[in-house]
């Protein structure tokens, strides 16, 4: 019984060393550029907003305006 309680806690404590490591590594990688990523969904996001309500899509003129107004929402 003893050693299979030691396995257990052996196995629980090598897993959440392989998640902290995979965490760190991730961070490390992809932190420079999450802003980047984030910011770019956030006007993926706006732009399509825009464009499925008719009403607001009608208002912009021309693409200058709608551009000015997407950078303006970010």
């Amino acid at each position: 019984m003893l050693g299979l309680k030691r396995y257990l806690v052996t196995r629980g404590i090598t897993m959440f060393g392989v998640l902290l490591v995979t965490l760190l590594l991730t961070v490390a990688l992809v932190g420079s550029n999450m802003d980047t990523i984030l910011k770019q969904g956030i006007v993926f996001q706006v732009r399509s907003e825009i464009t499925d309500n008719p009403s607001i899509a009608k208002s912009f003129t021309n693409p200058e305006d709608f551009e000015a107004f997407v950078q303006q929402k970010i």
